[in-house]
Formats: C-alpha cells, sequence, structure tokens
C-alpha cells in the first residue's frame, strides 16, 4: 500500500457445505505492529512506512475459529503497476515481475503525490538496483508540484544503488530540498535503456538498512526447541529445529522464542 492510502477490506468465509459469507465487518484483525497500518470498519489504512504482519480471523456457527496471516507492506515508493506511474513525462512502461522501467525518449517515470509527501523524519532515501546502469540516467526528487521546476538531481550511470542525504542535499538551483513537502521522485532517462529496479526505501539507519518488523530468521541452528501456533497451542515438543521447520505449512508461529512466518 502506498502509506498514506487507504483501501476496503473484503473477507470472505466458505463453509464445508460451498456457501459463502462477508465477514468483514465480524472478522478479528491482529496486527504486529499498529504503526505501520490501522484497521476500521472494513478499512484499512497505511500509517508508516514498514512492513507487517496482518492475522484475520472469523468463527464459524460452532465457534470454531480459523485464521490467516498476510504481510502488508506500506511504503511511499511502490514498485507495483497499479501505484508506479511510468509516464509522467512521456509514454514509459513498467513490468512488475521483473521491476523494470523504460521510459519514453528523454521521459520520466516514478510517483507523484498530489498533496505532497513530508519525508522529513527519516535521514536517507535509498535506491537499489538489481544491475549496473550503462546509460545516461539520473534520479530526480522535486520539492515543488510542477516537472519543470528545479529537482535535485543523483546520477546513475554505472551505479547499482544511490543514498539520498534528505536533510543535505541540493537541487539543480543550488537551493536546499526541502524532504517536508516532497512531489515528484522518480528516473530520467534517454528512453533506450531498462532501469532495472530492487528496492527504495526511507531509513534512519546510520548503514543504510531497512527496517522493517519482519527479519530473516537463520534456520541453520538445529538446537531443540518447542513449537507452539499464532494462539499458544503447543505443535511439537523438544524437538531439533531444522526438522521442525520442515514440517510446517505456511503460517505464523511461535518456535522457541522467536514469532516466525513461514512463507513458502
Amino acid at each position: 500500500m502506498l502509506t498514506g492510502s487507504s483501501s476496503t477490506i473484503n473477507v470472505k468465509a466458505i463453509y464445508f457445505d460451498s456457501h459463502s459469507e462477508d465477514v468483514t465487518l465480524s472478522a478479528e484483525y491482529k496486527i504486529e505492529n499498529d504503526d505501520i497500518i490501522s484497521i476500521k470498519n472494513g478499512r484499512m489504512m497505511a500509517l508508516k512506512d514498514g512492513e507487517t504482519v496482518l492475522s484475520v480471523s472469523s468463527k464459524d456457527a460452532m465457534g470454531e475459529k480459523i485464521s490467516k496471516q498476510f504481510i502488508v507492506n506500506s511504503t511511499t515508493f511502490p514498485l507495483t503497476t497499479e501505484l508506479f506511474n511510468p509516464s509522467i513525462w512521456e509514454t514509459g512502461s513498467f513490468d512488475e515481475d521483473s521491476k523494470t522501467l523504460i521510459t519514453g525518449k528523454y521521459g520520466f517515470g516514478g510517483w507523484k503525490y498530489n498533496k505532497g509527501k513530508d519525508i522529513s523524519n527519516y535521514k536517507y532515501l535509498v535506491v537499489k538496483f538489481s544491475e549496473l546502469n550503462k546509460s545516461i540516467l539520473s534520479f530526480r526528487i522535486f520539492d515543488e508540484y510542477n516537472y519543470w521546476s528545479s529537482p535535485a538531481l543523483f546520477d546513475m550511470n554505472n551505479k547499482d544503488h544511490i543514498i539520498v542525504d534528505l536533510h543535505n542535499s541540493f537541487k539543480s538551483d543550488n537551493i536546499k530540498l526541502d524532504p517536508s513537502h516532497i512531489y515528484i521522485v522518480g528516473f530520467w532517462s534517454h528512453g533506450d535503456t531498462n532501469i532495472k529496479l530492487s528496492d527504495i526505501y526511507l531509513t534512519n539507519s546510520e548503514e543504510y538498512e531497512k527496517t522493517n518488523d519482519i527479519q530473516e530468521i537463520d534456520f541453520l541452528s538445529n538446537k531443540k526447541i518447542d513449537l507452539y501456533n499464532i494462539y499458544g497451542f503447543c505443535i511439537m515438543r523438544n524437538v531439533l529445529r531444522n526438522e521442525a521447520i520442515q514440517q510446517l505449512p505456511k503460517g505464523t508461529y511461535i518456535i522457541g522464542n522467536e514469532k516466525v512466518m513461514i512463507l513458502r
């Protein structure tokens, strides 16, 4: 989701007799980090950049509860067909699967924020590419709602990443960029190359790391653990961690002292 936006949630329960019901308003929602998203009256609001786990539960007439877990990604820079605009200037294209932008000739693609975005609470904007760029390209940030105004320019040629110091960057007219109201962000090119993106995110990490609630867990350690489901019921006791994990279906579990989401 685009940070600051909201979206309608639709939750459908399918029963053993094959009939289905809309249970959006009666479902229970558990958010791992409610700083990232909130849910009220069937709508989800993206509050700040980050990822969190959302658990949705519903009970049948006998009181049996069924739950599903999802990862919700709230970002100022979504790399999706729906929210990435490859044609801010000239007609371009964007492939969501490969995260590849091809601009029009002397074109520009990225994001426009009609009301402006305040990203001043962050120190850095990090752009990562999946391969080196070999053409004349630039990453541009506008603090005015005008494509023909002076942006902050960052060369992308022969680079696999860019780090923007948001509070110490200057526009092409030598005026300091104001991150409290950003209107246009994106990529300019001659239109003769594929811009292959990997990720783009805001961070306050001095190592420029992406900070989320969800972290990769090292499953190679094979000590014995107790394993619980998300509701605290013990599934396995005193089992080798690696062997237990191999048996788990997709879902959220308590493994040892860690809450872990299996995504396979």
